[in-house]
């Protein structure tokens, strides 16, 4: 029995190609060839029972729809979907043209099924194939009324349970090729709102990126430019709080003896904690320092290694990115949000690069006071020397 199952399973399973176009038309034709199938092999297995038939064409007609149907199948399995599709166009047209040219014309109902074909050969073969088996259908249908018109021909009243049997083949084949199109038409809306939506995300992450680039080439030669150290952490601070998007940022150096962290300076919830000491492996400041590594916080509140006297203040998403000369750690740059998991891999990437930015221009600006008290101690002594000089002379 599972066998059997899988083995039905396989036979009316479309055909799956690595061309997406190509898998969609071999969908259709599967759906369109079996449901086509199994109705007209009814009719036909109806007609045979009670032996009804209309004309003797339909003896052949229906039988050669049943081929046709099984060709396409086959044609499908193999990969010959586009050829497949024009097989099923064409012999399908023909077989029609052909039913009603030996029966009742243009009282015949195959007549009703060339809209099916106009529908079935523009959703395979594209809107031109399409035109053209509707200009073909209305040729063959005013052929039909120019015939009857001049008396050549003639048609017949078919018994109604024919009729309506025969319409009703037309009815389901109708609904299924207008099911199959709205399918298709939906498939292809949502795949272009998809790739809309991809398209607006990639493009807003570019945008993202590139006023973080032009912010950080600003704040390059901005902190570059400063020379002294305070002025310089505080153009730190403002630069960071604008770019990540939160007014609380911090800023700790390590003092002289490399015992402890100092925070120099800090905005937002952070400007309480001015002055204040922290040792290595205390909170996250302290974890930053001691590892050497950013560190990310989603939510304080639940993380483990969080400061009590901290804890109910409102931090919610905590950043620490080390402020690094060479190996050596002079710092750290703390960032935090009031929102639980508010840093995002970009903005993480960009306090790191800012923290890169703030060790050099502080290592600079080190070296600049450096310089100056130098210049000044130098100064000093050669004061000192000229008016011993001068009260030697």
């Amino acid at each position: 029995m599972k066998k059997m199952r899988n083995f039905l399973r396989r036979l009316f399973a479309p055909s799956i190609f690595e061309d997406e176009e190509k898998t969609r038309t071999a969908q259709t034709l599967n759906v369109f060839s079996w449901v086509t199938f199994v109705v007209v092999f009814l009719l036909t297995v109806s007609r045979i029972l009670s032996g009804s038939w209309q004309s003797t064409s339909s003896k052949i007609f229906l039988p050669i729809i049943l081929v046709v149907l099984l060709s396409v199948q086959v044609l499908t399995r193999y990969g010959y979907v586009r050829g497949a599709g024009r097989v099923a166009i064409s012999m399908l047209w023909l077989s029609l043209s052909i039913q009603a040219y030996f029966s009742d014309g243009l009282r015949d109902v195959t007549v009703l099924a060339f809209p099916i074909l106009v529908l079935l050969s523009a959703l395979l073969l594209g809107w031109q194939t399409g035109l053209l088996t509707g200009i073909a259908s209305i040729l063959v249908i005013w052929l039909f009324a120019f015939q009857e018109n001049i008396g050549i021909r003639t048609y017949s009243i078919d018994p109604p349970i024919n009729y309506a049997g025969d319409l009703s083949v037309v009815f389901i084949i109708t609904s299924l090729l207008t099911y199959l199109l709205i399918q298709s038409l939906n498939r292809s809306l949502s795949a272009a709102k998809l790739e809309l939506r991809e398209r607006l995300r990639a493009e807003e992450k570019l945008q993202t990126q590139a006023n973080y680039l032009t912010a950080l080439h600003e704040t390059t030669f901005g902190l570059l430019n400063r020379l002294e150290l305070k002025p310089l952490l505080e153009t730190i601070l403002l630069r960071t709080a604008h770019l990540l998007e939160t007014p609380h940022v911090g800023i700790d150096l390590a003092s002289v003896d490399g015992v402890a962290l100092r925070q120099e300076m800090g905005i937002g919830i952070y400007e309480q904690w001015n002055g204040n000491y922290t040792e290595k492996g205390e909170g996250l400041t302290g974890k930053v320092w001691e590892s050497g590594n950013t560190i990310v916080v989603d939510d304080y509140e639940t993380w483990e290694g969080k400061i009590p006297l901290v804890s109910g203040m409102g931090l919610r998403s905590v950043l620490g990115a080390p402020l690094k000369s060479g190996d050596k750690i002079l710092g750290v740059l703390l960032v935090a949000s009031d929102k639980p998991n508010y840093f995002t891999s970009e903005k993480v990437t960009l306090l790191e690069r800012l923290a890169a930015l703030a060790s050099l221009a502080i290592d600079n600006a080190r070296l600049y006071e450096s310089a100056q008290k130098e210049i000044r101690e130098r100064k000093l002594v050669e004061d000192d020397l000229r008016s011993s000089e001068e009260r030697f002379r």
